[in-house]
């Protein structure tokens, strides 16, 4: 069974994850240590970056399919942890090589991996836990939506009006002109039948009846077009059979006669061309089916029967998932219940005795008792294993001090306590969150499943034990906060006592007098604050209550600033990914991205790090990212594709839309305060501003002036520093004109994504997809040259050249008249596509700019400098 299956893959996986985790923390051994060179350093980063990948990967698979829960929420602590460390790494590898963009194009051979092995796969729990939620809002938007367009469309047809006569009236005037018309009909020949039913045609059915009705019309069609383009044929064919004998008759043509000789070498010479046509053409049919069989050639059409089987499993199980999950949380709330019975009762008996005793303890030994640790210290746990001081301690430390103080110690004493200490870690480097994550989850493995035997378990069902477990464990922690508490308070209560014994027995009158001056004052002090409390409780009810998070929502909606987006998925962007460019940067030659390679960063930045809370927590924090690429780049998908992979909520801060409702900076205050709270408590959220250089323009145009857009700097800067970790909230602006933005907006992004020009190799492929889907174009068509022609011409454009060229007609002849390269060419020439190159110019010139750029520019000039005096001592040696 496909249990079986994942299981297995898990456990392959998972001794990845321990052999990984042993060669990480042996490398921040190494790190510790130092003396590497840097480039052996970065060479490191980008062997553990790719394995994190591809175990990536494998984790997403296993958690996408596995059924049972307890196993699927280990599998996503280790999904998240590694996801994490994996940033952390890729952070790493930005300082160290100065690019967002990672080339392991020597690292993947000696690991023996391919692209396509460490391609990315999205955990599916970024939106399949949640998509009944995910529809129900999206449903809620476009009903918003809906009212408002009906509620406009009402107000125009109010103003527009005009009298009407009623449908009755008018039916009454065509009842009168048709009753003159036809014979008069008495009522004793009108026939009635009240038994007969009434047949009400079904929607369906009325949908069939139209479709057959059509489908018989464009028969009769065809049918007539088919019998008289025939019949032209034989009209043709008699009328030039009766001139051919007419021109005979009358002596214009005379009848060549030739002999047999001439007329069997006519016939040899055509069964000769015939023949070797004939054979041409099998001899082609067989080589593509062969090539077809064997996968060397595109096919037009591809069965999806296997694909879709897969599909459909791939669905069943994961439909599958909510089922187990619910049958382990029912168990869950049954073990809870009884424990809570059982359990609890002795527990808390247990708990407070051991805590009484510790009173006992110090009362006895010291006659006062020891202050109780803080919640967040600890509290009882503290006193249960042992880690509270003992009276022993106590006395040995009042002993020292006093001791020092005779010795005219207190100060120097007194000094080197508000020194503070430095922990001595020794040789064993600090940990990162996500590397003590993954080892808690890989020692949760080895404690609760290594040692499992699930042969007994073939459908996957919940484990009792571990949630046993688990239960005790929180309900002693649980038992442990109440009493606590109580112990606190009986604390309190045994010092005041105690306290009050001490001045009894001091017989002070003067304390009593004291102590009722203080608790006069007191009283006094509490009267203030609660007039304060009033007053400001009065205030607050002058302004009225605050605004809901659904009616906040709802206005968001109703202004546009929240809006729906397209069912798109980053799997549908074209583009494949560069093999040359470490080469490039050994060479100091300038890197050359493809379009496959902004999937990365896009993944990195905006994909991975906020669709969990967890993951949004460890990793690298980015608030702000920038697409910037040329018009018709693809920038609008990149968002409409991110927003689909998480299932965010997409905030339209652009300043056209903002400026419909928004225009004062006190709205924009009251705008930015929704947006916080809205996009906080629907997370995971996404801060959208298309033109994203608009706000910080250094000079506005005459035609935006009325948009106000520089208004919005502040508000958007208010935003995306108010992002902290766990959020989920991400700030993304798209642009094709940075170089007219001021210096805020460079500040205000933490990274830069550059979409390139078209290359060859996504030219190559997305000719090959275009063409290849039409049956009459050859297999073997030339998409080389038609790539090399269209580098850097956009991909719209080529989508339409194709359509245009392969229409009806041209696609009938192809038959007869095989396409040529020539045709897309000259289409795309006598349209004057254009490349943008010298657009693209300008924004590398940009790029260059940036903090990123800036440091990689200076990086590889002093790598040249160094790299010239090496080569120019070596000039010297020999020529000495």
């Amino acid at each position: 069974m496909s249990h079986q299956f994942y299981s297995e893959l898990w456990l392959a996986t998972r001794e990845d994850v321990e052999k990984l985790l042993r060669t990480d923390q042996d490398g921040l051994q190494q790190e510790k240590k130092g003396g590497k060179s840097k480039d052996k350093i970065s060479g490191q980063l980008v062997t553990m970056y790719i394995r994190y990948r591809e175990l990536i990967r494998r984790l997403a698979l296993c958690h996408d399919q596995v059924c049972q829960y307890q196993k699927r929420e280990l599998i996503t602590q280790v999904l998240n942890c590694a996801i994490g460390r994996m940033l952390e790494y890729k952070r790493q590898l930005v300082l160290y090589q100065n690019t967002e963009s990672v080339y392991a194009d020597d690292v993947l051979i000696p690991l023996k991996l391919t692209p396509d092995d460490i391609g990315w796969r999205k955990p599916s729990y970024f939106v399949t836990d949640r998509q009944s939620h995910l529809d129900a809002r999206k449903k809620y938007i476009n009903d918003l939506i809906r009212q408002k367009l009906a509620s406009a469309t009402l107000q125009d047809s109010r103003r527009n009006s005009t009298v009407i006569p009623s449908r009755s009236e008018s039916e009454g005037k065509m009842s009168r002109k048709a009753s003159r018309l036809s014979p008069r009909v008495t009522e004793g020949e009108i026939e009635v039948n009240l038994n007969l039913p009434i047949r009400v045609e079904s929607p369906e059915e009325a949908a069939a009846r139209i479709a057959r009705e059509e489908l018989n019309s464009a028969i009769l069609l065809i049918q007539s077009h088919d019998r008289a383009r025939k019949a032209r044929i034989v009209g043709a064919e008699l009328k030039r059979t009766s001139d051919y004998k007419k021109k005979l008759a009358s002596g214009e043509l005379v009848e060549v006669k030739h002999d047999k000789r001439t007329k069997v070498k006519a016939v040899v010479t055509m069964q000769k061309w015939w023949r070797s046509y004939a054979t041409r053409i099998h001899l082609k049919e067989r080589t593509d089916r062969l090539e077809a069989v064997l996968g060397m050639s595109i096919p037009s059409w591809k069965p999806h029967q296997v694909f879709d089987r897969d599909a459909e499993n791939f669905k069943r199980i994961q439909s599958m998932q909510p089922e187990y999950a619910a049958a382990t949380l029912a168990a869950t709330y049954a073990e809870n219940a009884r424990l809570h019975r059982i359990r609890g009762p002795g527990l808390m008996e247990d708990i407070t005795d051991e805590v009484k005793e510790w009173f006992l303890l110090w009362y006895n030994e010291l006659g006062f008792f020891d202050a109780y640790p803080s919640a967040l210290a600890g509290g009882s746990i503290l006193i249960a294993t042992g880690q509270t001081r003992t009276p022993e301690e106590y006395h040995m430390e009042q002993m020292r001090k006093a001791e020092e103080a005779k010795k005219g110690k207190g100060k120097a004493a007194a000094a080197a306590k508000a020194t503070p200490k430095v922990k001595q870690r020794g040789d064993k480097m600090e940990e990162p969150n996500t590397l003590k994550g993954l080892r808690e989850a890989n020692d949760n493995f080895l404690a609760n499943w290594s040692l499992r035997d699930e042969t007994g378990n073939p459908h996957q069902r919940e484990y009792l034990d571990l949630i046993t477990d688990k239960l005790s464990y929180e309900l002693q922690l649980e038992i442990r906060e109440v009493v606590d508490e109580l112990m606190r308070l009986e604390l309190a209560t045994l010092e005041a006592a105690l306290a009050k014994d001490e001045a009894e027995s001091d017989g002070g009158a003067k304390g009593q007098k004291d102590q009722k001056h203080n608790k006069g004052t007191n009283n006094k002090k509490k009267n203030k604050d609660k007039a304060k409390g009033m007053g400001k409780a009065g205030k607050k009810k002058e302004q009225g209550p605050a605004p809901t998070i659904e009616e906040l929502f709802t206005e968001l909606v109703n202004t546009g600033i929240i809006r729906e987006y397209p069912d798109v998925k980053m799997s549908d962007w074209k583009g494949d990914v560069s093999y040359q460019n470490t080469e490039a940067r050994r060479e100091f030659r300038e890197p050359r991205n493809c379009l496959g390679d902004v999937v990365q960063p896009i993944m990195e930045y905006c994909v991975l790090p906020v669709g969990s809370k967890e993951i949004h927590q460890v990793a690298p924090l980015v608030r702000s990212v920038s697409i910037v690429g040329l018009p018709r780049s693809g920038k609008s998908f990149l968002v409409n594709a991110i927003c689909n992979e998480i299932g965010a909520l997409l905030f339209d801060l652009t300043p056209k839309t903002v400026a419909q409702s928004y225009r004062t900076k006190k709205d924009l205050e009251r705008l930015v305060g929704s947006i916080n709270k809205v996009a906080r408590a629907y997370a995971p959220s996404l801060l959208f501003v298309d033109a994203g250089h608009q706000p910080w323009w250094k000079k506005v145009p005459p035609e935006e002036k009325q948009n106000n857009p520089k208004l919005l700097a502040g508000p958007l800067t208010k935003l995306v520093k108010g992002i902290r970790p766990g959020d989920q909230i991400l700030f993304l602006t798209t642009t094709d004109q940075p170089q007219k933005a001021g210096k805020g907006f460079m500040k205000l992004h933490d990274k830069f994504i550059l979409i390139p020009l078209p290359d060859y190799n996504t030219l190559y492929l997305i000719y090959k997809e275009l063409l290849m889907r039409y049956h009459g174009v050859d297999r073997n068509f030339d998409c080389s040259s038609l790539a090399s022609f269209s580098v850097g011409l956009p991909l719209e454009e080529i989508r339409n050249a194709v359509e245009n060229v392969l229409t009806v007609e041209r696609r009938i002849s192809l038959k007869k008249r095989t396409l040529q390269p020539q045709e897309i060419i000259q289409y795309l020439i006598s349209n004057r596509v254009q490349t943008g190159t010298k657009e693209y110019e300008k924004l590398l010139k940009w790029e260059k700019k940036t903090p990123l750029g800036k440091r990689h520019s200076k990086v590889e000039a002093e790598e040249r400098a160094a790299l010239g005096g090496k080569k120019m001592q070596k000039v010297q040696e020999r020529q000495k």
